[in-house]
């Protein structure tokens, strides 16, 4: 009884947890951003969940410990594992809310991650939330990435180094990592 009692209390505390950080990062941040600083808010958002989430990978790294395997080396490889972390969240607190994005590794060096639909319907800066998690999960693993606005600005950043940017195409969106040569 006591064990049914703590998976109630852990499935609490995980959905507090969604709420906070969706109010946070989906709506507040993101409208602040671009009412202060316009299209340079994109970066702002972008850098600030990147920042978040490579201070929180290894904690989330800790708890999927012997559920999921975490290839080693391959950068590209390991973010593949959203689809299968976050369909276990999504199990796990009955949220279909959840963002679920299938992995597609196009080459060694691109992996594109698509949603049907796009989570909380993002567009505009708010994909700039899904960028920067992207490019904190990267950055956590000992990569280098930045949040791009277009692939075009690929050829600004360090060869070696990870851009990321997405595209919103009606209601799926569409999230790129590749590696720059």
């Amino acid at each position: 009884m006591e064990k049914l009692q703590a998976n109630k209390r852990v499935k609490a505390i995980l959905r507090a947890y969604q709420v906070y950080f969706r109010k946070l990062a989906f709506e507040r941040l993101p409208m602040l951003a671009e009412e202060y600083f316009g299209s340079a808010g994109f970066r702002i958002v972008s850098d600030t969940l990147a920042d978040a989430t490579a201070a929180a990978v290894p904690g989330l790294l800790e708890a999927v410990e012997g559920i999921v395997e975490i290839p080693d080396g391959d950068l590209l490889k390991v973010l593949e594992l959203h689809y299968i972390v976050h369909s276990a969240a999504r199990e796990i607190t009955g949220d279909e809310t959840i963002g679920l994005f299938v992995p597609n590794r196009v080459s060694e060096k691109r992996l594109e991650m698509v949603a049907k639909k796009c989570p909380h319907d993002a567009d505009g800066i708010k994909l700039a939330v899904f960028v920067g998690i992207v490019a904190g999960v990267i950055k956590a693993l000992g990569g280098e990435a930045t949040g791009i606005t277009d692939e075009k600005f690929m050829e600004y950043l360090p060869k070696g180094s990870y851009a990321v940017w997405a595209i919103k195409e009606d209601e799926s969106c569409k999230l790129i990592v590749e590696e720059v040569v």
